[in-house]
């Protein structure tokens, strides 16, 4: 029970740190919002985004891929998506509730990351549905979502299994994933995640 508290106030503090940066980026990047354009080609696998970037008064159209290897692009489709489908506020929840669907969450993480291995899916698609999946039960399968991921990638970077930048790319794959799942508890984590993701590579 002591473990469980410890992981809700730890998460609580993710959320506070996360508060902040956003507020800070806000006030020190406002000139840079962007206005969405439509996408070019939703249903094409190959198909790119394209968006509309005011800064200081220029527009410029930028590409926005379906499928990336570097945390610039990765930033780029996480912005996409976060703008198409708005940030989603926490919600609270009782202490039990949370610790059960934390359970829940890590349950369905292991699950599907176990499933998903074997299967010749692209990377960012397996980042983003097992955290989709997760999400799905709420903000304690969100902070487990999140804790995990953050292990995971914290670890590939240490053991040298990835770089910082893939690392950093993939998280921004989990947390599409995430907010996704977070919006929609109740649909195909499949259908929303190609969306905005390539789920094979041909």
């Amino acid at each position: 029970m002591f473990f469980v508290f410890y992981i809700y106030l730890l998460s609580k503090f993710f959320y506070l740190m996360q508060l902040y940066t956003k507020c800070r980026a806000f006030f020190m990047e406002s000139s840079k919002i962007g206005n969405i354009l439509s996408p070019k080609s939703i249903g094409n696998d190959n198909a790119s985004y394209k968006i509309a970037q005011n800064n200081k008064g220029n527009i410029a159209e930028v590409d926005i891929p379906r499928y990336w290897e570097t945390s610039q692009d990765g930033k780029k489709v996480y912005d996409y998506v976060l703008q198409k489908e708005g940030d989603i506020a926490s919600t609270s929840q009782h202490l039990g509730e949370y610790a059960k669907n934390f359970r829940n969450g890590t349950e369905s993480l292991i699950k599907n990351k176990n499933l998903l291995s074997p299967k010749n899916y692209t990377d960012k698609y397996k980042h983003a549905f097992i955290n989709c999946n997760a999400a799905q039960f709420g903000e304690g399968g969100i902070d487990a979502a999140r804790l995990l991921s953050l292990a995971k990638e914290t670890k590939d970077v240490l053991t040298l299994d990835n770089t910082l930048d893939s690392s950093i790319a993939d998280n921004y794959a989990n947390k599409i994933g995430r907010l996704l799942g977070k919006k929609y508890p109740n649909k195909s984590c499949d259908t929303l995640i190609q969306k905005y993701i390539k789920k094979h590579y041909k």
